[in-house]
């Protein structure tokens, strides 16, 4: 059934409206990870699980030309549902409170360790060229590899910071790291946790 007038408008309308969604949905993931960078969950946690946003700049290492960013990130992590706000938390300040998202990056035993590795600029930066990736004839190595000329565990090996970010995501989430691996080199992870 062909689309015709006004109904026509309205899935150009609604498809880019989608298309500009999903084009920018990076941008949720990268606030987690400026999340997971200041601890901000580590913060408002310390304060009972809602805190203003003069508590949270109190806990979290933060340039003050900053503040007024934080705020907009915070603004951005509201509306993603990694927080909540309520209007006032006491001297007209916003209350910011952790959601059951926000409760997995609170602490040590969390989920801080794999989110951290999967949204490492290392992890991240080969999905920016699997159209290129795509270009090329089988066999051809992963798209990691051949972003970075070298695999994973090659990296880790020479880094030790990368080696750390790995090392931590693996302990806790060695069976979704293993899958991620998989998917990501083509090939079934093999290595021993420990």
């Amino acid at each position: 059934m062909a689309l015709t007038g006004q109904s026509t408008d309205k899935a150009l309308l609604d498809a880019e409206h989608e298309l500009w969604r999903t084009s920018f949905s990076y941008i949720k993931s990268m606030a987690i990870k400026s999340a997971l960078d200041l601890c901000l969950a580590d913060a408002i946690h310390h304060h009972g699980g809602s805190a203003t946003l003069s508590q949270i700049v109190a806990r979290v290492t933060l340039h003050p030309s900053k503040i007024q960013c934080l705020r907009r990130l915070m603004r951005v992590l509201t509306l993603s549902s990694v927080f909540t706000i309520q209007p006032d938390g006491g001297g007209g300040e916003p209350l910011y409170a952790l959601t059951p998202l926000s409760r997995l990056l609170v602490g040590s035993q969390n989920s801080a360790s794999i989110m951290a590795f999967v949204l490492n600029p290392v992890l991240v930066t080969p999905f920016l060229g699997i159209g290129e990736w795509f270009q090329h004839a089988l066999p051809d190595p992963s798209f990691f590899e051949h972003t970075h000329g070298k695999a994973l565990w090659e990296m880790a090996g020479h880094d030790a910071a990368l080696d750390a970010v790995v090392n931590s995501a693996m302990g806790p989430w060695s069976l979704t790291a293993a899958s991620l691996w998989t998917s990501l080199s083509g090939r079934p992870a093999t290595f021993s946790v420990g």
